[in-house]
């Protein structure tokens, strides 16, 4: 101690004490630190070398590479550990245990591998995960000085381990190895993950327990490293006694598997006597005929197919009597021809049983030679294919029935894989789309779209196909060859296989055009005829209209005469003449006002959907027809919920319907007394997603045995009255998306009620 005071190195100590005796040396060429290491090594190089020469025979086992890869780097390891026991200098340490990092990288980037492909398991993204951080760990190694472990080795120490001096370091450990031991824990994890796939899936428990097995070894490895690095107890470097147990449990399973092969192997020998009985029980008849001795041995299902009973010695000209006339002739060349060429015999052909029934073969022979080239034999198996074609009969028949079907229909039949791709297209395509089937075939719908309609229709056939749902009514158009744009109705169900999983789409398009053209030409009629229903209806609202515009025309009149009078003065009052053409300007503007409304009802336009309010309608049509209501003793009563949510309608339609509703009700309540003659105009929200309005009279009611036929074109109860009114208003109500009501009230009279769409997420 006063040496090492004086400034002796523990080197120089150790060797005085050792000189001296005073610690004793085992002079043991071969201690049991030695002597385990080497048989680690010398154990993991046997079990390399065997696997190595099992894929050197079996390139494609890519397992067995693998672990004697593993077995490879662990041997190394060991060795790196050994001699990392016995340094003696703090800079050989360093450089040992930096090396050594290089077969501990091989032996885990080969067991992820080996996972991967001998297990069929494990996240790809977790064995990227653990190759990357294990990959730069190892580069880093070789970045630091003197390693990735330690920033400075201080000092060596010598501590007794399995009864020997082995070395071990004092030093400040480097926070960057963290890497390292965070891609040995991802290693865990992809074990444990492994192990739980495993055994979701239900595989032998020989993998979960190799899966298992090899987490509990890394976990060891990693907890003895985690203690030894961070110097919570210095401990010699030991992972390749864990990786020990890794490569023996590996070795275990795959030489359990090549156990399992070979007896399945012994297996598969043994099952060849059970051939037979396979064939006989697929209805195979096996036979075979030896040209030397002229006989034919078969199966008892062979002698089955041909009539022939279990004791019957079947000869060549025995078999050829059974051949049907018509083939006899062509089955003899044919045979000749095998045993002249050595040709094989792949033919159908008829049988004539003793019973006189007839059933046809499909025989598959091979001829077998003799060193010389002369045939020895000829092998084959004969199977009953009579149910097979009548089937196949069948089924051609009822193709060409489908054929004959699809081509005398107006619609086109097509077929589309699971990427959109034609795979059938019948006739009627190519009249509907002018090109041929050669065209259609190989190309999807998309093709013949406008680029606007490809996006609304294949996000539509998207979503049907992912959940394999058909679909129906949908409307989409096309371009002919010529150009010329043409409306489909398409209808299709998916195609799924035996599984479920969906391989196509099977249709029927109709060319709509022309019924669409009609359905215009329908609206354009109709419109027509609102129309001229709206002008024969403000017809009926002379009166009420011409005492709107003439009140304030009359008070223009007046207020003009005021003014000229207070002109005419000597000094005139300028304030009072600026009142009085104020009063001018909006009685001018009361009166625009009502022009434009009615001209708006009588203007024949097309109609234009718009945010409205519900209420704004229809208080602009209760304006029109107030004053000609007071005069004929009516009252018009409104209950307008506040805060209607808006719609999406054309205004001109919806007072058209409002002003037909409302005349009705007045209608009905002429010979009603005075205190009954009114009328109420309601509109309510029956839920979040539609408006409702309503008009009530408490005139005669509606007639319980012609409610039905109210709305149909030409009906009224009118003398005068055209019945297109309730007619059109249905019709309109309709195109809004709505739907229209009438009932007869408790109390007495009629409510006729129509419903529409709210506007979602607009505030009034």
């Amino acid at each position: 101690v006063r040496r090492n005071d004086e400034g002796c190195s523990t080197t120089q100590i150790l060797d005085f004490l050792r000189s001296h005796q005073i610690l004793r040396q085992s002079d043991d060429s071969m201690n049991l630190v030695t002597v385990i290491w080497s048989m680690i090594a010398s154990a993991c190089l046997t079990l390399a070398a065997m696997h190595f020469l099992v894929w050197c025979q079996q390139r494609t086992s890519w397992a067995d590479l693998l672990f004697s890869l593993s077995a490879i780097s662990t041997s190394v390891l060991a060795g790196f550990e050994l001699w990392v026991m016995r340094a003696e200098t703090i800079g050989e340490y360093g450089m040992l245990l930096r090396w050594g990092h290089l077969p501990f990288y091989a032996i885990m980037l080969s067991l992820v591998c080996f996972v991967l492909i001998y297990m069929r398991a494990g996240r790809l993204w977790l064995a990227w995960a653990v190759c990357g951080l294990r990959t730069l760990s190892t580069i880093l190694d070789f970045v630091f000085t003197p390693n990735i472990n330690y920033r400075v080795i201080t000092a060596l120490r010598h501590v007794s381990f399995l009864g020997q001096t082995v070395t071990v370091v004092e030093g400040i450990p480097n926070p960057w190895m963290l890497i390292g031991q965070a891609s040995m824990m991802l290693l865990v994890v992809f074990l444990v993950d492994v192990t739980i796939t495993l055994w979701r899936r239900g595989e032998r428990w020989s993998l979960v327990l190799l899966s298992s097995s090899m987490a509990f070894f890394i976990v060891a490895a990693m907890v003895e490293a985690i203690l030894m690095f961070w110097q919570i107890n210095f401990l010699p470097i030991t992972p390749s006694l864990f990786f020990m147990g890794v490569v023996l449990v590996m070795g275990g399973e795959m030489s359990h598997e090549k156990l399992r092969a070979a007896q399945l192997s012994d297996d598969l020998g043994k099952n060849q006597e059970w051939l037979d009985l396979a064939a006989d029980s697929a209805g195979v008849g096996l036979w075979m005929y030896d040209l030397k001795t002229n006989v034919i041995w078969a199966t008892e299902r062979a002698r089955m197919l041909y009539g022939f009973s279990s004791d019957d010695r079947i000869l060549l000209d025995n078999f050829l009597s059974r051949l049907h006339p018509d083939d006899l002739d062509w089955v003899t060349l044919a045979v000749q021809k095998c045993f002249l060429e050595g040709a094989d015999f792949r033919y159908d052909y008829r049988i004539v049983l003793p019973d006189g029934s007839i059933r046809l073969l499909r025989v598959l022979a091979k001829t077998f030679l003799l060193p010389d080239s002369a045939p020895q034999r000829i092998t084959g198996v004969s199977i009953d294919i009579t149910d097979l074609k009548q089937a196949e009969d069948s089924l051609r028949q009822s193709e060409e029935r489908m054929k004959a079907i699809t081509y005398s229909m107006a619609d086109w039949v097509w077929e589309v894989d699971e990427n959109g791709i034609y795979t059938y297209s019948s006739e009627k395509g190519d009249n509907i789309l002018g090109r041929s089937r050669e065209d259609i075939i190989g190309k999807t719908p998309y093709d013949f779209m406008p680029p606007d309609e490809v996006r609304r229709v294949s996000a539509i056939f998207s979503e049907a196909a992912a959940d394999k749902a058909p679909i129906k009514d949908l409307e989409n158009w096309k371009i002919r060859e010529n150009g010329e744009r043409i409306c489909l109705l398409t209808n299709s169900v998916p195609i799924l296989d035996k599984e479920g999983n969906f391989k196509g789409y099977r249709g029927v398009d109709r060319d709509i055009s022309e019924r669409l053209k009609a359905e215009a030409e329908d609206r354009q009629h109709r419109d027509e005829l609102a129309h001229v229903t709206r002008i024969a209806m403000m017809g009926e609202l002379t009166t009420s209209l011409a005492h709107e515009i003439n009140q304030p025309l009359t008070a223009i009149l007046s207020n003009a005469e005021a003014a000229q009078r207070f002109l005419t003065r000597a000094a005139p009052d300028i304030s009072e003449v600026r009142q009085i053409l104020d009063d001018i300007i909006r009685d001018d503007r009361r009166a625009s006002d009502v022009v434009r409304k009615v001209r708006a009802l009588v203007k024949k336009d097309k109609p234009i959907h718009q945010p409205l309010l519900l209420n704004e309608v229809i208080r602009e049509c209760i304006d029109l027809i107030r004053s000609d209501f007071l005069l004929q003793g009516f009252s018009i009563d409104t209950e307008l919920t506040f805060g209607l949510a808006m719609i999406q309608g054309d205004r001109i339609q919806l007072q058209q319907v409002l002003l037909n509703l409302i005349l009705n009700g007045a209608d009905a309540m002429r010979n009603s007394t005075a205190s009954q003659r009114r009328l109420i105009v309601r509109t309510v929200m029956p839920d979040d997603r539609t408006v409702k309005a309503s008009v009530t009279d408490f005139g005669t009611g509606i007639d319980e045995r012609f409610i039905e036929q109210m709305f149909e074109p030409f009906y009224t109860t009118k003398s005068e009255g055209l019945g297109m009114g309730l007619s059109i208003s249905l019709a309109i109500i309709k195109t809004h998306g709505g739907t229209v009501e009438a009932w007869n009230n408790r109390e007495g009279g009629a409510t006729f009620a129509f419903t529409l769409p709210a506007q979602q997420g607009d505030l009034p």
